[in-house]
């Protein structure tokens, strides 16, 4: 009878065991690091969308200031506008080219990714009487 009675008064556990919390804590830090890992390449991305962006204007910028330009002679040079030091910008006119009267305008945008080098190029023709 002494042990029925000790088992009503049984007290309920509640809570988690050391282990569990252990196992729970493990799941959550590999979470975490899958994370951190996705933030990373995320910002790599960033970098590199913003740095495409750049020679995008520069290049852009340059190929219309030639294009405005109603003296234009062949000749090649540096970009004027630089807004990123990482960026080499050249441009390249060449005239009668197909023929005459015309001249096409090549700027040339080129920059470091890494190990990689990344170029962009713009062709235009422009007519001139």
């Amino acid at each position: 009878m002494l042990s029925t009675e000790f088992r009503k008064w049984k007290v309920k556990q509640n809570g988690f065991t050391l282990i569990e919390v252990m196992i729970a804590l493990t799941i959550f830090t590999i979470g975490l690091l899958g994370i951190s890992g996705m933030l990373l390449i995320g910002e790599t991305g960033i970098a590199t969308g913003n740095r495409s962006l750049s020679a995008v204007q520069i290049t852009r910028a340059q190929m219309e200031q030639l294009k405005g330009d109603s003296t234009i002679e062949a000749g090649s040079g540096e970009c004027t506008e630089l807004l990123s030091t990482d960026i080499e910008c050249q441009w390249e006119v060449r005239g009668d080219t197909p023929s005459a009267d015309l001249y096409e305008i090549e700027v040339k945008a080129s920059w470091n990714e890494g190990e990689r080098k990344r170029e962009l190029v713009l062709n235009a023709i422009k007519f001139i009487r």
